[in-house]
């Protein structure tokens, strides 16, 4: 499996009153996961990257093929309000849950948007939605494709991903 340049993009969230914000994507491509079917041989030493691509909703397709995925991390997140500002930890919370979780710091998947957890939000104390009248975040998107040993690399390849992200606050 080969890590291709990730790209950045930042965003920014006004609202003209303090309020929380839930952040969530969908993926949008219609292709299974190749890293979660199976199919793909690896080596051990990538066995523990493996595992976090397995879950990851963000295909990457070429003509209608699966060829990989995408990660989509959430990085420099920051929050103000009327009274102070800061910089903000991710919380994470599952499909169906009402409870949010404090996210386990020092990895990156922790800050995954489309991982194993359905919907972050920022938070200045680890344990609650901050309320802020402004967001702010990086969202870092790094795809991964399936081993060149499984791609026709005798010309170039083409490929998308598409995800939806939705705010509700």
């Amino acid at each position: 499996m080969t890590r291709l340049e990730s790209h950045d993009v930042k965003i920014g969230i006004q609202c003209t009153a303090p309020t929380s914000i839930v952040i969530r994507s969908s993926d949008d491509m219609g292709v299974i996961n190749p890293f979660a079917t199976g199919g793909v041989l690896l080596d051990t030493v990538a066995a523990p990257l493996i595992e976090r691509l397995e879950f990851l909703r963000g295909t990457l397709a070429s003509n209608g093929k699966a060829i990989g995925v995408y990660a989509i991390e959430l990085h420099d997140m920051r929050y103000a309000n009327e009274r102070d500002e800061g910089d903000a930890e991710p919380l994470g919370r599952k499909k169906g849950m009402e409870q949010w979780e404090a996210l386990a710091s020092g990895t990156d998947e922790v800050r995954l948007l489309n991982g194993s957890f359905d919907e972050l939000t920022w938070s200045s104390d680890g344990m609650s939605p901050a309320n802020g009248m402004r967001f702010d975040a990086t969202l870092k998107i790094v795809p991964y494709i399936i081993p060149t040993s499984h791609l026709n690399l005798t010309e170039s390849i083409e490929f998308e991903g598409k995800s939806t992200i939705t705010l509700t606050y």
